[in-house]
């Protein structure tokens, strides 16, 4: 089978919730298709040739060709905010408009004659603009975009800033009404996302494909780690990561710290905001690290990950890393919305910065609690979200849209 893959980046570093998914998603769909990639380059993400040569070398392993475009909103250091100001005045919203591009309507049309694709895979909602209604689509939802913006838009303190959170939802909302219907199938991670959107577009065709984890990647460690240290990681440019941290460092760590002077915190991922390097330099026991090549080395230190974020939308694939790791997890209810956890079996839910003191704690001093969640939680990932069984099912999906 042909499939032609419509991405609004380039899949590689896996690093990160998206960027996991979308690539081990492509490495699994290759085994006995061919897969044609045409991606927009963000600069954000490869920000310079080496970076993107090195990304496609990786990616030729599962591609048979791959164009990448470069993203319009990168042109120059006003673009993306000349883009957000156009937007306000838009039917259309942000997130679409971004991904629009003449140099992108081009090589997909190109590509489609050339290639002849079986099946084309739209790998997030703004890439629905390039729809070719006589191939069978995919239209995947990494989260139901217009429902994580009215989330953030509830708890946004800025007036102007809720009111323009408003805004957009809405007009994703509506884009969304327009457009899902449209495509063979609708992808989403989870049952609760699946009825968001159903909710949003009733006559849309819907498919749960979840997000996963590479067991053979993120494994229990055979050392034993410090019962005393605490890991969170995420890149601090997303939002829902951001907030969480300093949630955390306001909120929770205080309390820690008050009970138990010589607990630890270990925050890893890429644009640490300037609060949480300056808790840093004044608690040496509050560790940010940045970004880092290999978040396993710092997984293996600690004996329970802590995840309190608050917002966004999706199923986070860090809770995933974490559990197939054997991590003690502490986590809020929106943190592990759409996995199918047990509370207090492979999980502990707090969603108070009390409930995280009072559980965090609970769990240093019980190592045999801990034993319990790290074996629970790596049988759930073994057992429900492993990359090729949902690869496996994915496949499946494509062949059935051809009969």
């Amino acid at each position: 089978m042909h499939i032609l893959w419509l991405s609004h980046f380039v899949p590689y570093p896996p690093k990160g919730g998206v960027l996991q998914r979308s690539f081990n998603l492509l490495r699994e769909i290759s085994k006995g298709n061919k897969i044609y990639l045409v991606a927009f380059n963000q600069k954000a993400l490869l920000p310079n040739a080496q970076d993107i040569d090195r990304a496609l070398a990786a990616l030729k392993k599962y591609c048979c060709k791959i164009t990448v475009i470069p993203l319009p909103a990168d042109k120059s250091k006003w673009s993306k905010n000349t883009l957000i100001f156009k937007s306000l005045f838009t039917k259309k919203p942000y997130t679409v408009n971004w991904n629009c591009s003449v140099e992108m309507k081009n090589a997909v049309g190109k590509v489609y004659k050339e290639f002849k694709p079986d099946v084309i895979h739209y790998d997030t909602i703004g890439m629905a603009e390039y729809l070719q209604r006589n191939i069978p689509g995919v239209l995947n939802h990494h989260n139901v975009e217009s429902r994580m913006l009215l989330r953030r838009a509830q708890k946004e303190k800025n007036y102007l800033k809720k009111l323009y959170f408003y805004q957009e939802a809405k007009k994703i909302e509506r884009y969304e009404k327009k457009v899902c219907k449209l495509f063979q199938s609708n992808l989403v991670v989870s049952d609760e996302e699946k009825s968001i959107l159903k909710k949003i577009v009733p006559g849309a065709k819907i498919d749960i494909v979840p997000n996963g984890v590479d067991i053979s990647y993120f494994v229990p460690p055979d050392e034993e780690p410090d019962n005393e240290t605490l890991i969170f990681a995420g890149a601090m440019n997303w939002y829902p990561n951001k907030d969480a941290m300093l949630f955390f460092a306001d909120e929770i760590w205080p309390l820690l710290k008050t009970k138990r002077p010589t607990i630890k915190m270990i925050v890893v991922g890429q644009s640490p905001p300037k609060k949480l390097l300056n808790l840093h330099k004044k608690d040496p026991h509050f560790i940010v690290t940045g970004y880092v090549n290999d978040v396993r080395s710092y997984l293996n230190k600690a004996s329970i990950y802590v995840c309190p974020i608050r917002d966004g939308g999706g199923t986070r694939l860090k809770i995933l890393d974490a559990l197939s790791s054997g991590k003690p997890t502490v986590a809020t209810s929106i943190a592990v919305e759409g996995i199918r956890i047990t509370p207090g079996e492979n999980v502990v839910i707090a969603n108070t910065p009390k409930e995280f003191e009072k559980e965090i704690l609970y769990l240093i001093d019980n190592p045999e609690k801990r034993k319990q969640l790290s074996t629970e939680g790596r049988y759930l990932t073994e057992t429900l979200y492993e990359w090729s069984h949902i690869g496996s099912h994915l496949n499946d999906l494509y062949n059935s849209l051809q009969n």
